[in-house]
């Protein structure tokens, strides 16, 4: 399997003569290499990393950054499950690409009749939009909401948390504390949704080799 560890692409390897945890690093590869014994657990790989994140700074500069090819095998994340392309009725290449945004388009237009109509608001326009630096923008005075496409990624509540937000913003165009005070309102543990935004994953993985 592969996770991030500080940026930096980590395969773990489990293997059963291995009698302790070793890192290596080949250049022109896109992750490190752990491998470790059937003893190692969570917090001895933990350690491990703490321990050794100097030697990964240094040999890291050698690997070459992995970017998906969308190929079968890869571990991609969708509304905050993680999916492998080829498996399970989850297509590969740009099928794939079409497939996660259609999850995403499904379930806004589950959730944003709902809450125009809870909160007396209607939205003249909605658009999705590959950006970096926000999850979405609201133009008060034309009533469009804006979504990034990326929230194909990330889990269903924060999905919602996003748009209750933009749609606030029809009511209050600022960050005032009454548009705080009707986010806590509306969805109580709005700050709790943030926070697993603002930490979840949503790097895609190589296929396990």
């Amino acid at each position: 399997m592969y996770f991030q560890y500080n940026g930096y692409l980590i395969h773990l390897v489990r293997r059963a003569n291995a009698r302790r945890l070793s890192m290596t690093a080949h250049k022109g590869k896109d992750s490190l290499t752990l491998t470790l014994p059937p003893w190692a657990g969570r917090r001895q790989i933990q350690e491990f990393l703490e321990d050794n994140e100097e030697w990964i700074r240094a040999h890291a500069v050698h690997m070459d950054a992995w970017h998906p090819s969308y190929l079968p095998g890869e571990n991609h994340p969708c509304l905050g499950e993680r999916v492998t392309l080829g498996e399970r009725g989850v297509p590969s290449g740009k099928a794939f690409i079409r497939w996660r945004a259609e999850r995403l388009t499904e379930l806004i237009c589950h959730l944003l009749p709902q809450w125009e109509k809870r909160m007396g608001v209607r939205v003249h326009e909605l658009r999705f939009r590959d950006t970096k630096s926000q999850w979405g923008s609201c133009q008060h005075a034309t009533a469009t909401v804006t979504l990034a496409a990326n929230l194909c990624k990330v889990p269903p509540e924060c999905v919602e948390y996003i748009l209750v937000h933009e749609l606030c913003h029809l009511h209050h165009p600022d960050h005032s504390p009454a548009f705080h005070a009707e986010m806590t309102a509306l969805l109580p543990d709005w700050k709790e949704r943030r926070e697993r935004l603002n930490r979840f994953d949503l790097q895609a993985y190589p296929p396990e080799t």
